[in-house]
């Protein structure tokens, strides 16, 4: 469930957002929990909203409300943003003051479920929502927000810590501007941030820079780019998009169910996953990409960013592993 008391699909859902029977169990009662001064989060109208969905498709929960809590963390009630209220929230004693407030319009209610918007912490999240069950006597989750999102950062750090746990290394704060290339080879690649310039040495590289949003491609009067290694571009239809003009290449609709032809474009790869030429042939033997950056791929429309992001990120590392092993 999301923040507009809309539904998403998914494959993948973090603990603390999973609802649970709350659509099975003929006795559920849902209650959105809001918090004053917060105003990423309508909890009135979200409520109205799936309240709709679950009359119109005859499916429990059938009673539906909301409330808001003055919770004030750091003594500020009043333009809170999210990542204060799940740094407060993480603070001992918070959930349980927070179990307090609620008590009453649990009781009110009847309430058997608590819908959150996604704040309930940072690095404390799961315990934090298992002791409000505890508390409360209810089955509490947290909805999904837009971005940047609370979520999102707890995901980023896990992934983080798998990664350097693993042995990366990560660069924080710094951005690739430049290569080096020899024949069908990526020798090296220079990273800057605004104080150091370095220049990382390695036998295969992975171009996994996203779209626009990222960077990964630009757009302007003279067409779309990958800026770094000046890759060929093409269209959603894989025809060259280099001398593509963004604006020209939009709907008039800003959402649409088709979305923008434009986040269609990206790159083309070749089975192995490594950027081509209008030839057909790798750019370089030991460059590869994943992820959104791919041309064909349109989250927005597809509802799978993380499906795509998964799985050609995986598939272009085992083919990278085979890949070294080939030139040792």
């Amino acid at each position: 469930l999301t923040i507009l008391g809309t539904k998403k699909p998914t494959c993948l859902v973090q603990k603390t957002m999973n609802h649970g029977d709350l659509e099975t169990r003929d006795d559920s009662v849902l209650l959105f929990v809001g918090f004053s001064g917060h105003p990423d989060f309508n909890a009135a109208a979200a409520a109205k909203t799936y309240l709709e969905d679950r009359v119109a498709s005859e499916a429990p929960p059938r009673k539906v409300s909301h409330c808001y809590v003055n919770l004030a963390p750091f003594g500020k009630s009043y333009n809170l943003s999210s990542i204060e209220i799940a740094r407060h929230l993480d603070h001992k004693g918070s959930i349980e003051k927070l179990a307090e407030l609620l008590k009453s319009p649990i009781d009110q209610l009847g309430a058997t479920h608590l819908a959150f918007p996604p704040v309930l912490g940072i690095r404390n999240a799961l315990q934090n929502k298992r002791r409000l069950e505890e508390l409360t006597g209810t089955s509490v989750f947290e909805l999904l927000g837009f971005p940047p999102s609370i979520p999102g950062q707890r995901l980023q750090r896990s992934l983080e810590m798998v990664f350097t746990e693993a042995g990366g290394n990560i660069l924080i704060g710094y951005e690739v501007t430049s290569y080096s290339k020899s024949d069908d080879l990526i020798q090296s690649i220079i990273a800057s941030s605004p104080r150091r310039r370095i220049t990382i040495d390695a036998r295969a590289f992975l171009l996994a820079s996203g779209k626009f949003i990222g960077g990964g491609l630009k757009g302007d009067e003279n067409g779309l780019r990958e800026p770094i290694f000046d890759l060929m571009t093409v269209t959603g239809d894989y025809y060259s998009a280099s001398d593509l003009i963004p604006s020209r290449f939009a709907n008039k609709l800003s959402i649409s169910p088709i979305g923008q032809p434009l986040q269609y474009c990206g790159l083309s790869v070749d089975p192995k996953f490594r950027p081509i030429k209008e030839d057909g042939i790798e750019w370089a033997e030991n460059l590869f990409a994943a992820g959104s950056i791919l041309a064909g791929c349109n989250y927005a429309v597809e509802k799978s960013g993380l499906g795509v992001a998964a799985t050609t990120g995986y598939h272009a590392a085992r083919t990278i592993i085979d890949y070294l092993k080939e030139v040792e």
